[in-house]
């Protein structure tokens, strides 16, 4: 399996660019095995994004997919607010 591929796998959307980049930055550290990612993302994480950055969104921007994303968030938020209060409330009923 190829590089790009095991990146993007891992969440990581790199261009052909960017790959060459990171594999030129990654055969001038030492002992740096190109084909591991747990050792090429930190050297991700020291360069620039926007110099090896791919499309992770989409290029339109679809105001129908933010208010879903937005409203998804919100869904979450709420379900963590009432699983806290439940948390409380067996808390506060098992200590009477």
């Amino acid at each position: 399996m190829d590089l790009s591929k095991k990146l993007s796998e891992q969440g990581w959307h790199l261009t052909d660019d960017g790959i060459k980049k990171i594999t030129a930055a990654a055969s001038n550290a030492s002992g740096i095995d190109v084909n591991d990612v747990r050792k090429i993302i930190p050297i991700i994480t020291d360069m620039d994004f926007r110099e090896i950055a791919g499309g992770a969104l989409p290029t339109k921007r679809d105001d129908n997919i933010l208010v879903e994303l937005f409203y998804s968030y919100k869904r979450q938020e709420i379900f963590q607010h009432l699983n806290q209060m439940k948390t409380q409330r067996l808390l506060r009923d098992s200590c009477n």
